[in-house]
């Protein structure tokens, strides 16, 4: 009896066992445990994705985690996750998590499954969210990077077109180069000799400015002699006019005197 009761325990264990892996290798998508919470909500991810895959997993947009391998274990990918304490992904409402699944199966394939979660409530502390906030500071920076790479990598092209296109520029620019170097020659014999004609009008013009002085001085020569004659002049008729009027003086009294003279008489 003892023999037949282990031979049938066996056989249940072993109808478990099957019934398991059947089970196990049936189920797809994700599920989360529990389905609502709050931004500090432990929530159990899982996920019936293809044995050997390389998973990422999204809330919503954002990546919370990277690069989660799960191996030929015989059941689903198990991971714990919280929200993101950032805006708008720790919203009140509904939260699509997506399970990004990279395998192999006669070629490189890729699977997408989602779930949602329900944020009913908001509180985090003080502590914890100056750590989110790090965190995703950080997440966030490497997403940055890794479509910072993309979009060098899509300028590289751009930048190889634009230099085929300087580089016919640059013929062109070389070319006038050497156009703009000849005239720069000429003009340089031109300032050469516009030089010489300044030194030139330079020399004729201090020329000139020492004949004004030259003249100014003659003229304030000629306008103090001038003056000098005028008063010289003026003196000269002062005296013309004295000497007029005392001989007319003594014209009128000889005659004054000659005319009262007595005449002699005749005898």
């Amino acid at each position: 009896m003892k023999s037949i009761g282990r031979i049938l325990f066996i056989f249940l264990v072993l109808i478990v066992l099957i019934l398991n892996v059947s089970e196990s290798h049936s189920q797809t998508g994700v599920m989360l445990y529990p389905s609502e919470g709050s931004v500090s909500t432990d929530i159990v991810l899982e996920a019936y994705v293809p044995i050997n895959s390389r998973n990422n997993i999204f809330w919503d947009t954002i990546a919370i985690a990277l690069d989660v391998n799960r191996g030929q274990e015989n059941y689903p990918l198990i991971l714990h996750i919280q929200a993101p304490n950032l805006h708008p992904y720790s919203d009140l409402g509904n939260h699509t998590v997506t399970v990004e699944s990279f395998y192999w199966s006669g070629s490189d394939k890729v699977a997408y499954m989602n779930a949602t979660f329900e944020i009913t409530e908001y509180s985090p502390c003080d502590e914890w969210l100056a750590l989110n906030v790090t965190y995703h500071t950080l997440l966030g920076n490497f997403n940055a990077l890794n479509a910072s790479y993309y979009a060098l990598q899509a300028q590289h092209d751009d930048l190889n077109d634009a230099y085929q296109e300087l580089l016919g520029d640059y013929n062109t620019k070389l070319a006038n180069y050497s156009s703009l170097s000849t005239s720069y020659d000429s003009l340089c014999d031109s300032y050469d000799a516009l030089g010489t004609n300044y030194d030139s009008l330079r020399n004729n013009y201090d020329t000139l400015g020492t004949n004004y002085d030259s003249l100014r001085s003659n003229n304030d020569q000629l306008t103090t002699s001038y003056n000098a004659l005028t008063g010289e002049l003026a003196n000269a008729r002062n005296l013309g006019y004295i000497l007029l009027a005392t001989t007319m003086i003594l014209m009128a009294t000889t005659v004054y005197f000659a005319v009262r003279k007595p005449r002699p008489k005749i005898a």
